[in-house]
């Protein structure tokens, strides 16, 4: 029975996360929406910002971003480091723009999958504790050694 309450928790876990995955938004769309949450933008120039918030107004997209940079240290090291800063990027300048929205299409597989194991495993767990008797009288002295 503890199997089972692990699995169900897990599976609520799971179902209520969601699965996400990235879509890639047009101009017009993003002008539309107005605030795009979740963000990730790589220009033309290959640099990559992601944005918990973006705003797209008029011919722009702007907000907090975090941006990672290589810096080259001394002995020829390479680091990367993360940057958070305000980004101000025109529509020209933008090669893909993408957003991660949930698939609760996938999520919902994934947990009725999920809820068919528990399931399973339920009924597995439910036969064994029930045969576990080994086939023996149930009681009784027995005849061991002192009898």
């Amino acid at each position: 029975m503890k199997v089972f309450r692990t699995l169900l928790a897990g599976l609520v876990l799971f179902t209520t996360t969601g699965c996400s995955q990235m879509i890639q938004v047009p101009r017009d769309q993003a002008l539309r929406d107005g605030t795009l949450k979740d963000a990730t933008v790589r220009t033309r120039t290959g640099e990559v910002y992601y944005f918990d918030h973006a705003s797209a107004r008029g011919d722009s997209l702007s907000g907090f971003a975090t941006a990672e940079r290589t810096v080259f240290l001394e002995g020829g090291e390479i680091q990367t480091v993360e940057e958070q800063k305000e980004v101000h990027l025109a529509f020209s300048d933008i090669e893909d723009l993408s957003v991660k929205k949930r698939n609760w299409k996938r999520a919902g597989l994934w947990g009725l999958a999920a809820a068919g194991v528990a399931g399973a495993l339920a009924v597995v767990s439910n036969q064994n504790s029930s045969s576990g008797d080994g086939g023996g009288s149930g009681g009784g002295k027995g005849g061991g050694p002192g009898n």
